[in-house]
């Protein structure tokens, strides 16, 4: 699983907006075990947007996203990884750096032949559609038929390229009605 995912974030140009943004986009999700919905639903902050059903935080050790689903909320803490090229956090500010986004979503669509970055955010089909061109590149079958993209995968072989957390900060699933709303 770890060698599937390396070899579908080796397949984008990390010279590009869309390519820095793709591969936070497939890094977040897999450290994360997030859904596409999830993954497109966060906000760089708390209350930033009306359609935003989560956001980040970026810590020194790693980054804590906290969601709103089903049954709640919920908050993944992800460490940082061990070496730049696959740390989902490093990835993550990355493309916050790069594409100068200071408030709202936090993946949005790259416009203007991949020179711009727009105020929209991008909706699951086209996190799918990502997962299934990466995947395709990189030769990884299994993948790319899969209709939740990044969610079912397991989370523990991750630890191989992520260094694991101090245990007061491993990864967690926490849902909880005593978390703050947003407004």
């Amino acid at each position: 699983m770890v060698e599937d995912i390396l070899a579908m974030i080796e397949t984008l140009d990390r010279g590009t907006l869309r390519g820095l943004r793709d591969r936070a986009m497939l890094l977040i999700g897999y450290a994360g075990g997030l859904r596409r919905s999830e993954i497109v639903s966060l906000d760089l902050k708390a209350d930033q947007t009306e359609d935003g059903r989560g956001w980040i935080e970026i810590l020194d050790k790693g980054m804590l996203i906290t969601l709103r689903g089903k049954t709640g909320w919920r908050e993944v803490e992800i460490g940082r990884g061990s070496a730049h090229v696959t740390c989902p956090v490093a990835a993550i500010e990355t493309w916050i750096k790069f594409a100068r986004l200071a408030h709202g979503p936090l993946f949005r669509r790259v416009t203007g032949q991949g020179k711009a970055v727009g105020s929209e955010r991008l909706n699951d089909k086209e996190v799918a559609r990502l997962v299934k061109r990466a995947a395709v590149a990189a030769g990884v079958v299994a993948i790319s038929a899969r209709p939740s993209g990044l969610q079912n995968f397991p989370v523990t072989p991750f630890a191989q390229v992520s260094p694991p957390l101090p245990k007061s900060t491993s990864v967690m699933y926490k849902n909880s009605s005593a978390m703050p709303q947003p407004k």
